[in-house]
């Protein structure tokens, strides 16, 4: 009997898998406000971790954009503006330390449904044609391993890589 109590715990304390918490943890969250005719949807990123971590927020080595559903689950294309910018030479990087607790904003998403427009980074949708009465929006922040490295190259400290997205937002579009 005290063979299996101990493996039990064993095994609920080994099932939960090595330390997460020495690892990076972080989560994409997202507040939505009314202003004027539009409604702003503002993405930050949280360290819920026990570990300090620098956040990337050059915004041509990091990257926040959404995508936008209709009610039937359909995703709506985006004009993507990053193909027209062209290159940029680098100075200093910008970074932010982010401690376990805090959050820092990685971007925002904005809706016009007078303008039927919507926008966030180099991503805007033209919804002229969109028929829905809501609409839903995942928020992305992502850096690349080769981001991060460029950064490295131009003396930034080491980064979070990863992708995180946020979790659904519905949006009133249509009355």
């Amino acid at each position: 009997m005290t063979k299996l109590v101990l493996m039990m715990a064993c095994l609920a304390g080994c099932a939960a898998g090595p330390e997460q918490e020495k690892g990076m943890k972080l989560d994409l969250q997202t507040t939505t406000k009314k202003e004027k005719n539009q409604t702003l949807v503002t993405a930050t990123l949280r360290n819920t971790g026990s570990e300090p971590v620098h956040i990337l927020l050059e915004f041509m080595l990091s990257s926040t954009y959404g995508t936008l559903t209709d009610e039937g689950g359909k995703e709506l294309q985006a004009h993507n503006a990053a193909a027209s910018r062209g290159a940029r030479m680098f100075g200093s990087i910008k970074t932010h330390p982010l401690k376990p607790g805090e959050e820092v904003q990685v971007g925002q998403f904005s809706i016009s449904p007078s303008a039927q427009h919507a926008l966030t980074g180099d991503y805007s949708w033209d919804l002229t044609e969109v028929k829905s009465k809501t609409l839903t929006l995942v928020m992305i922040y992502e850096v690349t391993e080769e981001a991060a490295k460029i950064a490295k190259q131009h003396k930034a400290p080491d980064v979070a890589v990863g992708r995180w997205t946020s979790k659904p937002v519905v949006l009133e579009f249509r009355k």
